[in-house]
């Protein structure tokens, strides 16, 4: 049975989206956190199996099981516990269900599984175009690329909860920018303190800005970027 519908609001607030966004922004920090200090190493295991095409592998060493295991494995556990600190009324029309523990943490099992899938096409377009993991096309495509390494797994979590939960489209697209905007926030917050880095190019902020080393962790880039 599909969960209920929650409030109806004419336009969800962004405190309320932001209750729907957080699981996955918490996995998206655990995540990192593994990358960096490379954790459960056994699971480091490319998804292609090492398989090439046209002489370029298939997605490349940086999609592993890894990633593809902990950020639904995280957000899950986080949509969980969030749910002991919320209230039905305090999310938006049709994830009212995420004030109860066990529909949480199936919504955010989703959410991981549709983040770290919808990552796929993206390795698998730039792997044919010849463009080494973890790495950007230069020039104008550079900034194209760059912003479509940070909604396409949005766009994956987006997709799912439409097909599964089907809430009005108003919260999705809210879901969708919201999500997006946090992902390219974190995303530039690990280029500025250090804790991220391009394979050898310069990250998409400015090239002057200040990086700071956070106990010397540089994340080998592996499922955030394609």
């Amino acid at each position: 049975m599909a969960p209920e519908w929650g409030v109806d609001r004419p336009t969800p607030g962004s405190g309320a989206v932001a209750r729907v966004v957080l699981p996955v922004v918490l996995a998206g920090v655990v995540h990192s956190a593994v990358i960096g200090r490379d954790l459960l190493p056994g699971f480091k295991r490319p998804l292609d199996f090492g398989a090439r095409l046209g002489g370029e592998p298939l997605l490349g060493a940086n999609k592993t099981f890894r990633g593809l295991m902990v950020m639904p494995a995280a957000s899950s556990v986080s949509a969980w516990a969030l749910a002991f600190m919320g209230e039905p009324e305090r999310y938006p029309r049709g994830f009212a269900f995420l004030a109860r523990p066990g529909p949480a943490f199936r919504f955010g099992l989703l959410a991981g599984i549709g983040y770290a899938l919808a990552e796929l096409p993206n390795s698998f377009v730039k792997r044919r175009l010849h463009i080494p993991a973890g790495d950007h096309p230069r020039g104008i495509g550079k900034a194209l690329s760059y912003v479509v390494d940070q909604v396409d797994s949005v766009a994956g979590i987006v997709l799912l909860t439409w097909a599964v939960y089907r809430p009005p489209r108003r919260v999705l697209a809210s879901i969708f920018i919201m999500g997006s905007l946090a992902h390219t926030a974190i995303d530039m917050l690990l280029y500025l303190f250090g804790v991220k880095k391009y394979n050898g190019s310069s990250s998409p902020c400015s090239r002057g800005s200040p990086k700071m080393k956070i106990a010397d962790v540089q994340v080998t880039v592996e499922s955030i970027n394609r």
